[in-house]
């Protein structure tokens, strides 16, 4: 009996359960990862000239576009030394742009891995990006974008605009705002598919560059959250405590499809029950139960996610 209780939770600890990963980013290698960006941006650029010299001004958009988030959009978050990334135009971080700025560089990511050249610079800024992702949801999985900072400053959360009342926030004002924010929320419009784009970061980060370490508890629980979650909407005026603002259109809770409030730009829904948003949760499904067996070993949430899925794949097919 003794040596089955060590093998279980042998097996708990080494499939990250009971484990978290450290992650902390510096200036260096933020530094160090632009460099690394910069000159393989050079070298491609010397490509594009060589191979479409009738458009000499496409290399030079290219460059300066593909180095641009690098250059322009990292910063250390102070609180813990992961990567904040702003969205550009906007000094706030969104779960999704900041999914898709990531994306151009997996590339060569997964290039650097293999020749060790500039890896664990961008590996680290990854990493970086993925942990800040993972702890924006677990402090609001209803916000979308987020502040750097937290306290009584203009550009410091919580939105004093979009969020209720709290201990955290007493001089918030959204008063029929439901639930309480995190400390650096910026929008909370609900935007289903933004925790499915930082799943989809992990996997393809993942599948880069092979560093399973990155799916430790912290992770795991975010992918339990984020099923709850789904769960929960499907049934939106029924058992969500989410409440925004106002929508024109009160949707039938019967469709099974998932509630949200906004489209990915940011507009507010007139139905609730998007339908490319519900997609993306197909997608962001299979990836759950990926990693919940592959990762975790845990038959539970894979088959939680799985049979999910399998209903939800039946029910998009009907619908569209």
């Amino acid at each position: 009996m003794q040596s089955l209780v060590f093998l279980i939770l042998l097996r708990k600890i080494t499939s990250g359960v009971y484990t978290k990963y450290e992650i902390r980013v510096n200036a260096q290698d933020l530094e160090d990862a632009k460099r690394y960006i910069g000159e393989h941006a050079a070298a491609l650029k010397k490509v594009i000239h060589e191979k479409w010299p009738e458009f000499p001004l496409m290399h030079t958009l290219f460059t300066r576009t593909y180095r641009s988030n690098a250059e322009n959009c990292w910063q250390i978050f102070a609180d813990d030394d992961t990567v904040f990334m702003t969205t550009g135009d906007i000094r706030r971080m969104w779960l999704r742009d900041s999914t898709a700025q990531m994306q151009a560089y997996i590339p060569l990511l997964a290039a650097s891995i293999r020749r060790n050249k500039g890896a664990i610079a961008l590996s680290k800024v990854f990493q970086g990006v993925l942990r800040r992702q993972v702890r924006f949801l677990h402090s609001d999985i209803y916000g979308s974008a987020f502040y750097n900072r937290t306290g009584y400053g203009k550009s410091q959360g919580p939105n004093r605009d979009e969020c209720p009342p709290s201990i955290l926030c007493r001089d918030c004002r959204a008063k029929n705002s439901t639930p309480e924010c995190g400390p650096y929320t910026f929008q909370k419009d609900f935007e289903l598919d933004s925790p499915c784009a930082v799943v989809r970061l992990h996997v393809e980060y993942v599948k880069a560059t092979n560093h399973t370490n990155i799916y430790d508890d912290e992770v795991k629980q975010i992918l339990i959250k984020m099923l709850h979650l789904f769960e929960i909407e499907q049934k939106h005026y029924q058992n969500s405590e989410y409440y925004y603002k106002p929508i024109p259109f009160k949707s039938n809770d019967n469709t099974g499809l998932i509630w949200s409030f906004a489209r990915p730009s940011d507009d507010q829904q007139v139905y609730g029950f998007n339908i490319p948003n519900n997609m993306v949760v197909v997608v962001a499904l299979d990836d759950i139960a990926l990693i919940a067996t592959k990762y975790y070993h845990d038959d539970y949430l894979a088959q939680r996610a799985q049979n999910l899925l399998i209903k939800y794949e039946k029910l998009l097919l009907t619908t569209v």
